[in-house]
């Protein structure tokens, strides 16, 4: 399970460097698709057709509460070198996100 997002705004915040723990946000997801992606891997790419530049694995997620993005998800993941120069090809995008499940 994997999901891979275009992120060119650079909305990381380093929760705990030590553990390699990051947020990013704010997706277009519903609750119940970030409940199940708990797990899963997560790859941030420039564009569709370039490789990844930063990933890990989805550790939590919640939902931004208020502001200018509120009801969007944001994920924690726990960071891998692994998941830099990933590529994924372009069936199935939609948006800024494809799900592979």
């Amino acid at each position: 399970m994997a999901i891979h997002l275009i992120e060119n705004l650079g909305l990381f915040k380093a929760l705990d460097l030590s553990a390699d723990e990051y947020e990013s946000g704010y997706w277009a997801l519903s609750p119940e698709t970030a409940d199940r992606l708990h797990g899963a891997h997560i790859y941030f790419h420039p564009t569709r057709a370039k490789p990844s530049y930063f990933g890990g694995q989805i550790i939590d997620h919640r939902v931004e509460e208020a502001g200018e993005y509120e009801g969007r998800i944001v994920f924690r993941l726990r960071a891998a070198m692994d998941h830099k120069g990933v590529t994924t090809d372009r069936r199935g995008w939609s948006m800024e996100k494809k799900i592979v499940w």
